[in-house]
């Protein structure tokens, strides 16, 4: 997954889809944030199935 379609979900997903990938740590990125996990080499395919086994929903609300 590219990082622009990344960005497109994740702004579909959450209304604050910014302040939430600055601010919201999340255990199975090692507690990072979602720009921390990023900005260290974490693909954005990878973040979106965390955030999916997380809320499974997530799948279905970004289409």
């Amino acid at each position: 997954m590219r990082i622009s379609e990344f960005w497109n979900r994740l702004n579909q997903v959450y209304p604050n889809a910014e302040t939430f990938a600055k601010d919201v740590s999340i255990t199975e990125l090692g507690s990072m944030t979602i720009e921390a996990a990023l900005a260290t080499g974490f693909e954005p395919d990878e973040i979106w199935k965390i955030l999916v086994r997380r809320d499974p929903e997530i799948d279905n609300r970004w289409n």
